[in-house]
């Protein structure tokens, strides 16, 4: 990534299921890591059903505005202030340190990208079977 100003204000969210079928029973994890520049931000929930509730609302936002990104960008800002008032930021990574965590669960973590404020070199590896990873690759091409 080089410098941009897209996540001076977090983007707090847990990352959702990659594979089907979309079993909440089965766990997936990711492993990530920032080889150079901000690292990857990290918070607790310290009011989870606001949480919820706001993260239902920018879902909405999405569907309701994706094709006019005026609007998106303005309604998702609102969300992610109110989002960031409702987290407690946690002791971030160390640089070079790799940090596995589970996604698509009830319990998966919840994350931001960082203010990208010099040139950022990221890695995120989602393991899954080769007809996971194809099929995760067809939806990705159809959007």
């Amino acid at each position: 990534s080089l410098p941009n100003n897209y996540y001076t204000t977090p983007r707090w969210h847990p990352d959702g299921r990659y594979f089907k079928p979309f079993d909440s029973k089965v766990k997936t994890y990711k492993l990530i890591m920032t080889i150079k520049g901000a690292l990857t931000r990290f918070a607790e929930k310290i009011d989870p059903e606001k949480f919820q509730h706001l993260s239902r609302e920018s879902s909405k936002n999405y569907q309701l505005n994706h094709n006019n990104p005026e609007m998106f960008e303005k309604v998702d800002i609102q969300i992610r202030k109110k989002l960031d008032s409702v987290v407690r930021e946690v002791k971030p990574m160390k640089m070079g340190e790799a940090v596995y965590y589970l996604v698509g669960h009830e319990d998966a973590r919840i994350h931001s990208e960082p203010k990208i404020i010099s040139p950022r070199i990221f890695m995120s590896v989602v393991p899954g079977s080769h007809k996971q990873v194809g099929d995760l690759k067809k939806r990705w091409n159809k959007k």
